[in-house]
């Protein structure tokens, strides 16, 4: 697997490679990712719309729309296009679930794709919903990535490792339930 882009800070750089590595059939991961600090006028800001534009891709639900993302103090902007109101909402609630984030101006507008192109693929795989997982839980803060394990079978999530405690645990379940597409949680997390 190779990764390309750009982090604003080389933690983000860890989160991925380790949430990419930790993919099942992965072998090898070519980590080409550049950090990239925002600039000190823009810094805040620029960090905001990263992490908005992150969080939705990983959606299952919302991702692949077309999703444009501004930020100025703490405000989120949301322009471009969604399938549905279902998919606007929660384009809207994944952005201000976002730490930072202190109200969403959700401008989408709700169309169908224009006739001739194809719809949207949104990943709907055992393998995604383990993607979208683990970076929730990293993104959150809920774990450590090395000590947790998420494996999807059949839409049923399992968390398996430790946890540092209780709040912990049950914080990554109910995160891991969160994720759109997510059927079921088995939450094995084992507090010390």
């Amino acid at each position: 697997m190779t990764l390309t882009g750009s982090v604003s800070d080389a933690s983000h750089r860890v989160f991925a490679e380790e949430a990419a590595s930790a993919q099942e059939g992965v072998r090898k991961v070519d980590d080409r990712l550049t950090v990239e600090p925002p600039s000190r006028a823009d810094g805040k800001d620029a960090e905001l719309r990263s992490m908005v534009t992150n969080a939705l891709a990983l959606h299952l639900s919302v991702a692949g729309f077309e999703i444009g993302v501004e930020a100025e103090d703490g405000v989120v902007t949301l322009r471009g296009r969604s399938d549905g109101p279902e998919q606007k909402l929660e384009a809207g609630r994944y952005a201000l679930g976002v730490p930072g984030v202190e109200s969403v101006r959700n401008d989408l507008i709700v169309a169908p794709p224009p006739s001739g192109s194809p719809a949207p693929t949104r990943p709907s795989d055992d393998a995604a919903l383990t993607s979208a997982v683990e970076f929730n839980l990293l993104f959150r803060g809920a774990i450590r990535a090395r000590e947790v394990r998420v494996q999807t079978t059949d839409g049923v999530v399992t968390l398996s490792g430790a946890a540092d405690g209780a709040i912990a645990r049950d914080s990554a379940g109910r995160i891991a339930a969160s994720v759109p597409g997510v059927l079921g949680v088995r939450n094995e997390l084992t507090v010390p």
